[in-house]
């Protein structure tokens, strides 16, 4: 009788990676192509599900919900992220979820749920630091830019800015200069 170890040790040595490689290539892969995400993440679930990994599975959960959220499925990618919520807290994971809640603000946002977004905002932030948490207070910014606080988002753009040019996140850092620039435009 094959034990199911043995058999998620033969799903990836047949695959050649791990679920926790197939998930992070689904996050990688959901901004560009949501279909090709989709089933990176499917893969990592199926992995991660063998592989009894809840980081994985959080991860993967988290992919579906980026890919929905790029084909302009709401309701689809908050049901994703809330998923990877609850079973990155269930494994006891606090960084997965609070990345999964950083997300769903981002859903939250394009909701106009203001209150709601910023309070998952507010619940991710002890658990993240480095870049996950430079991407969080760009969320928090976004979300007061989107209120009409620009001050507030201004001063949160211009604190982020620094970090992502050190990381050289070239797509963050446009995207957080052309906000900038749309608030400058506003306040004249």
């Amino acid at each position: 009788m094959v034990s199911r170890h043995q058999t998620a040790t033969s799903d990836a040595r047949t695959t050649g990676r791990s679920a926790a490689d197939a998930a992070d290539e689904a996050i990688r892969l959901a901004a560009g192509d949501p279909r090709l995400a989709r089933a990176a993440a499917a893969e990592a679930l199926r992995l991660a599900r063998a592989e009894h990994d809840r980081a994985a599975a959080s991860t993967a959960e988290r992919a579906f919900g980026l890919a929905a959220g790029e084909d302009h499925d709401l309701a689809a990618a908050a049901t994703h992220h809330r998923r990877a919520i609850r079973i990155g807290e269930r494994a006891g994971l606090a960084g997965h979820a609070a990345r999964a809640r950083v997300n769903l603000a981002e859903v939250l946002a394009l909701r106009a749920d203001w209150t709601r977004a910023l309070r998952e905002i507010e619940r991710a932030e002890p658990a993240l630091d480095g870049d996950d948490l430079t991407v969080l207070q760009a969320q928090r910014a976004y979300l007061f830019h989107m209120q009409g606080r620009l001050r507030e988002a201004l001063e949160g753009y211009q604190r982020v800015m620094p970090a992502f040019r050190r990381a050289n996140d070239t797509y963050r850092e446009a995207t957080t200069l052309n906000n900038r620039g749309l608030i400058h435009y506003h306040l004249g």
